[in-house]
C-alpha cells in the first residue's frame, strides 16, 4: 500500500514507473494499422495528414522535444487519431501537440507532459492501458492492462481541448495533474435554407415552400482523470463515456494544478476491494462552468478523497461519489483540510457508507449568496441506505458504519444554506460550532428511518440554524427522539420534530386531516439547555413529549400538538396541527420588529389553522373534538423563561411537575396578526404539581393577544397541587376558558392560586364613524379587556374547587365576563375574589357567579394589589396603577399573603345625606390633592 502523504511525482529517469531512454525529438518507428494517413517531417515539426475518419498508428516511441511540434490534420473535428506506443519507454511531451480532431495516446510505460509543453486539440485521451486495434466504425473502444506495474501519467504543462465534443481524458493506475487542463464548450449557429411540404386538402396538390432555419449545435467540454484496471471509452456525437473496471492494484488520482471545464469534471479511482487503496488528492483548482442548458458537474469518486489546503472546487454540482442508477454502490471517505473550499449549489456525499472529516470551506465571494435574505443558495446531501446508521461525533472510533465528524458537519452548515442527512438512525454528540458565512441561515434536516439520539452535544450557531425532521410513518415508535445532557443555541433558529399533516380539498374547502391515526413516536429531553431557539415545534403523531430538567431562554414559541380526533361525515378523522413542518420550522423572519413569521412562505390560512382554530374553534370541546387518546406532555424539573415568547401545549394529558413557565412580553404586535395569539395555551387535562406559571405583559397598547385569544387560554381541566398562576395583561382577555372547565386544587384552596389582572381601560363609548356606521371611540381596542373570560358556549360553566382565583380589573375593564347564561361556579371550598369598576355599558357581558364571591372594596383592592411583588403600590390613577417595575417585568410566583404591605393614605368622603365612600389618595410617597365641599368632623 502506498503512503498517502508521501506521494512524489517527479520528472525524468528518477521517477519510479517512468522509464526514459535518450528520447528523440519527434515520434519514431511508425506503422499505420487502421485507416489512412501520411506523415511529413521537418527538423522541428512532424505533420500527420489523416484522410480517414479513424486512424491507428503504432509507434516505437512517441516523444515531442522542446521547441518541437507534432500536428494532426484531420478531416473533421470528430475524427480520431489513435497513437499506440509499442516500445519500452515512457513518452515525453515537451513541445507542442496540435490537432483539429481527437488524439488518443496509449503507452503502458507512462506519459509525461512537461512544464512548458502545450497541447491544443479537439479532444485528448492519454492512457497507460493498451488497445491492440481500434474499431474502425464503432464508438466504443476498450483499453486493457498490459503491464502489472504501469508507468505514471503526469501533466505539468497546458492542455486545451476545444471544438465539438471537446474532452481531456487521462487514465492510468497513477494519474496526476500539476499543470493546467481546460476543456471548452462548443457553440455553433448557422442559418440554412430548408424546404417543407404539406398536402393541400383543397387543391389535392402537395405544396412546398422554402424558408431560412436557424440551426444551433452546442456541446460541453469534459475532463476525466481516472484510475482502473481497464477502461472502455465511448465517443459519439451525443456524449462521451469513461467506464472503468475495478482495479487490481492501488489507484491514485492527484491534482495540484488547475482543471477547468465548460461542462463536467470527473476524477475516479476504483479499487476492487477494501484491501486496495483508491485515492483522490486535490490540492488545486477544479472548476466546472455552466454552459447553455447544461450544469457544470464535478465528480470525485474513490475509496478516499483528500482535499488539501489549496483545494478549490467550484461547479454547479459537486459529487463525492460515482453516479449510479441503482443508488450508492461504494463506501466513501472524504477528508478536508483547513483552507480547502467547495462552492456549488449542490454538493453530494452518497455511498454505501460515508466517512466525512475535516473542515469544508467555501470561496469568499457573494456567489450563491442572497444578501437581502442573508441566505446561501447551496444544498449538501449526505446519503446512505436506509439500513445504515450514521454517527456524528468529535472523533472517529474506527468502527464500521458511517461517521460524520461534528466539526465537518458544522463547517458544511456554516458554508452552505442547507444540509440534508439521510440514513437509518442517528447518534449525535460532540461540539457543533456553526460559524456561519456572513452569519447566514442554515438548515439541518434528518431524514431517518429509526431513532435520533442527541447526547453530550454542544450546538452553537452565530447565524440562524434550523433543525428539522420529517419522521417516517411506518411503525409505532420506530423513530423516537432523545436529547440528553446537551446545550443548544441556534442563534434564533428553530427546531421541528415530527411530520406534516395531510392537506386536501373537499367542496372547495381546504381540509387538513388524516383518515388513519399516525404512527406514534416519543420525544424525550433531559438535562438540556435551550438558548435563542425561536420555534420549538413537535407535531404529527407523538404519544409522549417528556421534558426533564430543561432550561429555555429566549423568545421561543413552544408548539407541542399531539393532534385531535372527531367524526366527519360518519368517519373518524384525525387532525394534526402543522400543515408543513419543514416550512413551519423555518418560518421566523430574520428581522422581527414588524412581523415575526413570514407568511409569504407559509399559507396565512395554515397559520390561522395552527393557532386560532386549534384553540378558538377546532380544538374546542363544544365542536366535538378531543385530543388523541393516550397522548401526554410531561414537563418536570424545568425552567422555561421567555421574553416575547409563546407556549402552546396540546395533548390528552399535560403534566407540570416542579417546573416554572415565565413569559414576559412587550413587543408591538399591532401590525402582526400572527403574533396576536395566546401567550400560553393549554389544551387537555392539565396537572400542576409544585409548579408555577407567570405570564406578564407591559402596560401599553398593541402588545397583547387579540380579542379571540388570551394571555392564557385553557381548554379542558386544571388540577393544581402547591402551584400558582399569575397573569397580567393590558388588553384583551387575560384568562380565557372554553366550554365547561374545572379548575381545582388537589386538597385545599392553597394548592392552586390563580391571579389574573387586566390593566386595560373600559371600552370606548359607541359613536357613529365617518362611514356612517356604528363604531366605538377606541375602535374596539378595549372591548374585551377582561381578567377572566368564561367559554363562549351557552350555559358554559367554570367550576372552581379547592382553589383560589383572584380577578382584578382596576382601570375600567371587567373582572370576569361571559354570556348571559355562562357562570363561574365557586364551590364552598374555593374562593373567587374580584375587583372592577362599575359595569355601566357592559349589560350584555354579565355572566354570573355562583357561590360566595368576594368583591373587594377599593381599599382592600389597593392593599392586595400592593402585595403583588414587582408591581408598585399605587392609587387608582391610570399612570401609577399596575405598572411593572421596568427592571423586573417578570412577576415571581411568591404567594400574595407572604408579601409585605405598604401603608396607604385614604379618606372617607360623605355627602349631606351622610352617604360615605372611601377614596384612595395614594401611598405614602404619592402627592395627592382632594377638593371637597364642607367637611364634617366626627
Amino acid at each position: 500500500m502506498f503512503k498517502r502523504n508521501a506521494i512524489s511525482l517527479c520528472i525524468l529517469t528518477a521517477c519510479s514507473g517512468l522509464a526514459y531512454a535518450n528520447t528523440a525529438d519527434l515520434p519514431q518507428g511508425e506503422r499505420v494499422r487502421v485507416g489512412t494517413a501520411t506523415i511529413e517531417r521537418t527538423t522541428d515539426k512532424m505533420t500527420v495528414n489523416q484522410s480517414s475518419n479513424k486512424v491507428q498508428i503504432d509507434w516505437n516511441s512517441f516523444d515531442i522535444g522542446k521547441n518541437k511540434e507534432v500536428e494532426f490534420k484531420q478531416p473533421t473535428e470528430m475524427a480520431v487519431a489513435y497513437n499506440r506506443v509499442t516500445g519500452g519507454n515512457a513518452s515525453q511531451i515537451q513541445g507542442k501537440l496540435t490537432a483539429n480532431g481527437k488524439v488518443y495516446l496509449a503507452n503502458p510505460n507512462g506519459v509525461l507532459i512537461t512544464k512548458d509543453a502545450e497541447v491544443n486539440v479537439g479532444g485528448l485521451l492519454v492512457t497507460t492501458k493498451d488497445l491492440e486495434k481500434i474499431s474502425e466504425n464503432g464508438t466504443k473502444d476498450k483499453f486493457s492492462r498490459k503491464l502489472a506495474k504501469e508507468g505514471k501519467i503526469l501533466n505539468q504543462g497546458k492542455i486545451t481541448a476545444k471544438g465539438e465534443r471537446a474532452f481531456v481524458v487521462l487514465v492510468g493506475d497513477d494519474v496526476a495533474n500539476e499543470g493546467e487542463i481546460n476543456a471548452k464548450n462548443y457553440y455553433h449557429k448557422e442559418t440554412k435554407k430548408v424546404t417543407e411540404c404539406y398536402d393541400d386538402s383543397w387543391s389535392l396538390v402537395k405544396q412546398c415552400y422554402d424558408f431560412d432555419k436557424e440551426i444551433v449545435k452546442s456541446t460541453s467540454g469534459e475532463v476525466h482523470l481516472s484510475s482502473g484496471e481497464n477502461v472502455t471509452f465511448t465517443l459519439s456525437d451525443r456524449y462521451i463515456d469513461v467506464a472503468l473496471d475495478d482495479n487490481t492494484v492501488n489507484s491514485i488520482i492527484k491534482n495540484d494544478g488547475a482543471i477547468i471545464a465548460n461542462g463536467d469534471i470527473t476524477l475516479t479511482a476504483k479499487g476492487r476491494n477494501q484491501a486496495l487503496d483508491s485515492l483522490i488528492i486535490n490540492n488545486g483548482v477544479l472548476q466546472a462552468n455552466k454552459v447553455q442548458n447544461k450544469n457544470g458537474t464535478i465528480i470525485l469518486s474513490a475509496g478516499e478523497t483528500q482535499l488539501h489546503e489549496k483545494s478549490q472546487i467550484k461547479g454547479e454540482k459537486v459529487s463525492f461519489a460515482e453516479a449510479s442508477y441503482y443508488g450508492p454502490t461504494e463506501d466513501i471517505k472524504v477528508v478536508s483540510k483547513t483552507g480547502s473550499k467547495v462552492t456549488a449549489p449542490v454538493i453530494d456525499f452518497k455511498g454505501k457508507t460515508v466517512n466525512i472529516q475535516g473542515e469544508f470551506g467555501r470561496e469568499d465571494s457573494t456567489d450563491l449568496y442572497n444578501d437581502e435574505l442573508q441566505i446561501l443558495k447551496t444544498t449538501v446531501n449526505i446519503e446512505v441506505p436506509n439500513t445504515e446508521d450514521i454517527r456524528i461525533a468529535d472523533t472517529d472510533n474506527g468502527g464500521s458504519g458511517s461517521f460524520i465528524q461534528a466539526g465537518a458537519l458544522a463547517s458544511l452548515l456554516a458554508n452552505n444554506g442547507r444540509v440534508n442527512v439521510q440514513g437509518k438512525g442517528f447518534d449525535v454528540s460532540g461540539k457543533l460550532n456553526v460559524n456561519a458565512f456572513k452569519q447566514t441561515d442554515s438548515v439541518l434536516k434528518f431524514i431517518n428511518q429509526a431513532g435520533i439520539n442527541i447526547h453530550n452535544a454542544d450546538i452553537h450557531a452565530n447565524g440562524r440554524l434550523f433543525f428539522v425532521t420529517n419522521l417516517p410513518n411506518d411503525t409505532d415508535f420506530q423513530s423516537n427522539i432523545r436529547i440528553t445532557d446537551s446545550k443548544i443555541n441556534l442563534g434564533n433558529g428553530s427546531m421541528g420534530f415530527g411530520r406534516s399533516s395531510k392537506r386536501w380539498e373537499m367542496h372547495d374547502v381546504v381540509r387538513r386531516a388524516d383518515t388513519e391515526l399516525r404512527k406514534k413516536f416519543n420525544l424525550d429531553m433531559k438535562n438540556v439547555e435551550l438558548n435563542q431557539v425561536d420555534d420549538f415545534v413537535v407535531a404529527g403523531g407523538f404519544q409522549q413529549v417528556n421534558l426533564d430538567n430543561v432550561k429555555a431562554r429566549g423568545k421561543t414559541n413552544f408548539y407541542l400538538d399531539s393532534g385531535n380526533s372527531r367524526m366527519f361525515v360518519g368517519e373518524q378523522i384525525y387532525e394534526y396541527g402543522v400543515t408543513d413542518i419543514e416550512k413551519r420550522t423555518q418560518l421566523a423572519n430574520l428581522d422581527q420588529r414588524r412581523k415575526r413569521w413570514n407568511s409569504d412562505n407559509y399559507d396565512e390560512t395554515d397559520l390561522n389553522w395552527e393557532y386560532n382554530q386549534r384553540f378558538d374553534g377546532f380544538a374546542a370541546k363544544h365542536n366535538h373534538r378531543a385530543p388523541i387518546a393516550d397522548t401526554e406532555i410531561n414537563i418536570a424539573n424545568s425552567d422555561i423563561s421567555l421574553d416575547n415568547g409563546f407556549v402552546h401545549l396540546m395533548a390528552e394529558k399535560i403534566n407540570l411537575d416542579d417546573s416554572k413557565i415565565n413569559i414576559t412580553f412587550n413587543q408591538d404586535n399591532s401590525l402582526d396578526e400572527s403574533t396576536q395569539i395566546n401567550r400560553l395555551g393549554l389544551n387537555g387535562k392539565v396537572s400542576m404539581k409544585n409548579s408555577h406559571i407567570n405570564v406578564v405583559g407591559d402596560e401599553k397598547d398593541g402588545i397583547s393577544p387579540a380579542r379571540h385569544y388570551a394571555t392564557m387560554f385553557l381548554v379542558g381541566e386544571l388540577l393544581g397541587e402547591k402551584s400558582s398562576i399569575f397573569l397580567k395583561s393590558h388588553q384583551g382577555a387575560v384568562l380565557r376558558t372554553d366550554s365547561n372547565v374545572t379548575i381545582a386544587g388537589k386538597n385545599s384552596k392553597d394548592d392552586l392560586k390563580i391571579t389574573a389582572i387586566t390593566t386595560g381601560k373600559k371600552m370606548g363609548n359607541e359613536i357613529i364613524g365617518p362611514d356612517g356606521l356604528p363604531t366605538s371611540e377606541d375602535n374596539d381596542a378595549n372591548a374585551s379587556n377582561t381578567a377572566f373570560a368564561i367559554g363562549y358556549e351557552p350555559n358554559a360553566t367554570a367550576i372552581v374547587e379547592n382553589a383560589s382565583i383572584t380577578a382584578l380589573a382596576p382601570n375600567g375593564g371587567l373582572a370576569y365576563t361571559g354570556t348571559s347564561k355562562t357562570q363561574i361556579d365557586a364551590k364552598d371550598n374555593a374562593t373567587f375574589t374580584f375587583f372592577e369598576k362599575p359595569r355601566a355599558g357592559y349589560d350584555k357581558l354579565l355572566g354570573d357567579i355562583k357561590g360566595n364571591p368576594d368583591k373587594l372594596t377599593p381599599r382592600d383592592f389597593a392593599r392586595l394589589y400592593d402585595n403583588i411583588k414587582g408591581i408598585k403600590a399605587s392609587s387608582l390613577s391610570e399612570q401609577q396603577l399596575g405598572l411593572a417595575d421596568t427592571a423586573k417585568k417578570t412577576s415571581e410566583h411568591t404567594l400574595a399573603n407572604s408579601l409585605d404591605v405598604e401603608n396607604l393614605v385614604s379618606v372617607t368622603v360623605c355627602d349631606e345625606q351622610n352617604k360615605c365612600e372611601e377614596r384612595m389618595l395614594g401611598n405614602k410617597n404619592t402627592n395627592a390633592k382632594v377638593i371637597v365641599g364642607d367637611i364634617k368632623f366626627e
